[in-house]
């Protein structure tokens, strides 16, 4: 009964080895002298009437007890300093693969809750912050204007998307009253932000016969103060050029129209 704890014990040691957790080294070069101090014990762990192994194993036992509180503390300094739902998530499976004992499955299980809770106020800053900016959204960097907007309405988006994914796997999560409340005021939003993009989008493809309208224009003209010859190509077609061009990279669906004058 106590060897396949103790091998357990062993084999979690090896399968942590390959994940390595940022600040975590001193934590398992301890767990790999505790467990390699076991196997340089000098008996056969099968002889039942030695009674060395029963004391070892003890001894053992309180090692790992007294690790795994240093481990727990670790776990709750890590998840201090995160911000990001995402972020925290990322760490929380990292610690996932490599932490199997159920003391400390436990422990990583009520950090789900917590992030998750977090995760609700998370939903309230986006929230907030898209009622800020939905008016004048932030310029991106050689982003024509609907480009941009769209660009900001998917950020927020890929805000409380992806981690909404990773919660919804969690049924237990799903099941509670509290999380039934988040989905609603994350159904809420993420509806809110579709509708704008698309509101951008529509607003966007009824402009462009408008902008159109310049094509009509001379296509040379003379300069009037040195008679030199200029091409005379309007701003609303440069921009609808570039707008065709970036709302594509985007696999955004542009009408037939907007594609004839790129």
């Amino acid at each position: 009964d106590k060897l396949p704890d103790l091998f357990t014990t062993g084999q979690q040691c090896a399968s942590r080895a390959g994940h390595r957790v940022e600040g975590m080294e001193a934590l398992m070069n301890t767990f790999q002298s505790i467990v390699d101090d076991f196997r340089k014990k000098p008996y056969e762990l099968l002889d039942y009437q030695k009674g060395q192994f029963d004391r070892d194993f003890l001894e053992f036992n309180a090692n790992i007890h007294e690790l795994e509180s240093s481990l727990q503390g670790f776990i709750n300094s890590s998840f201090e300093n995160i911000t990001s739902t995402e972020q925290a998530l990322t760490m929380l499976k990292k610690f996932q693969v490599i932490l199997q004992r159920d003391s400390l499955k436990e422990d990583l299980d009520s950090k789900f809750m917590v992030i998750f809770h977090n995760y609700g106020l998370d939903l309230e800053t986006v929230q907030r912050l898209y009622e800020k900016q939905k008016a004048s959204p932030p310029t991106v960097r050689n982003a024509p204007p609907v480009t941009a907007s769209i660009m900001w309405a998917r950020q927020l988006m890929r805000r409380i998307e992806e981690p909404m994914i990773k919660f919804q796997m969690n049924k237990n999560l799903m099941s509670t009253k509290e999380s039934k409340k988040i989905v609603k005021t994350y159904n809420r939003i993420a509806r809110t932000i579709v509708e704008f993009e698309t509101l951008w989008h529509l607003a966007w493809s009824r402009s462009i016969d408008q902008s159109k309208a310049g094509l009509q224009a001379t296509l040379i003209i003379r300069h009037p103060s040195n008679n030199e010859r200029h091409v005379n190509c309007a701003r609303e077609i440069r921009q609808l050029i570039r707008e065709t061009k970036c709302l594509m990279r985007m696999d955004i669906e542009v009408p037939e129209s907007a594609r004839m004058v790129l």
